[in-house]
């Protein structure tokens, strides 16, 4: 549910399209050139956002913009809400809860149901995160660990197809709440996979999606190698491949 370091709600931002601005979580740099010392600040801390620092409100972040006109209460009140969210691992006890947002998130024949879930608690939960407002479950990832380049639709069926030394962390979905969504929460996720997936040794993390989300995954540093083999729920997909 974050979209920058700040607390600076990007997707208001009406020059964001104009400058080409992707948000300063994806840029190594604002994209006015000059380093910004709160994005500095946030990443050299290993923090997503100002509202997860022991020194939130610092001066920095209150006055920065300050001079330019800008009020600075509405970004510290998003660094607030943001502060709210907690990334965990699932467990058993979670398995009601994932279905229900599985299925607000998917087309039936797309979406897993309350069987297969069971089986990817059970046999790979340490790879299956929750995102949570206050105790209320908003979304999660999941997704085994395999030594094939590409997700073969068997994966999604069996989970003991798991590799747990494998190659590759997949990405079986980003399930986000539709009153969640746009807010930054399945990055938050997504990005909590991939570290893991580095922490882990792994070569990078595979997934597919449709069409029209493959802008979205690049901004990830994932790669387009083209149209899946996938059949997935009759859909079309494409394969994307993350490497370290």
């Amino acid at each position: 549910m974050f979209e920058s370091r700040c607390g600076v709600d990007c997707s208001q931002c009406e020059r964001k399209t104009d400058v080409s601005c992707r948000g300063c979580i994806y840029m190594d740099k604002p994209f006015w050139g000059s380093p910004c010392g709160v994005k500095s600040c946030c990443e050299e801390k290993g923090l997503n956002h100002c509202g997860q620092c022991r020194e939130f409100p610092c001066e920095m972040l209150a006055t920065m913009g300050v001079d330019q006109g800008f009020d600075p209460k509405p970004k510290l009140e998003n660094c607030k809400a943001w502060a709210k969210l907690k990334l965990r691992r699932a467990s058993m006890e979670d398995l009601t809860a994932v279905v229900s947002v599985e299925a607000g998130c998917f087309p039936q024949a797309e979406a897993a149901g309350k069987e297969a879930f069971a089986e990817r608690l059970r046999v790979f939960g340490d790879h299956f995160w929750l995102l949570e407002d206050e105790g209320t479950l908003v979304g999660f990832i999941n997704g085994l660990v395999t030594n094939e380049e590409t997700i073969d639709d068997l994966m999604y069926e069996k989970a003991d197809l798991h590799i747990e030394n494998g190659a590759w962390q997949t990405v079986f979905g980003v399930d986000t709440i539709p009153q969640y969504r746009h807010k930054g929460c399945a990055a938050l996720l997504l990005q909590r996979l991939i570290t893991d997936a580095k922490k882990q040794g792994r070569k990078g993390c595979i997934l597919t999606c449709k069409k029209e989300l493959v802008h979205y995954y690049e901004k990830f540093g994932f790669q387009n190698w083209g149209q899946s083999q996938s059949v997935h729920g009759g859909a079309l997909w494409y394969d994307m491949r993350l490497e370290f």
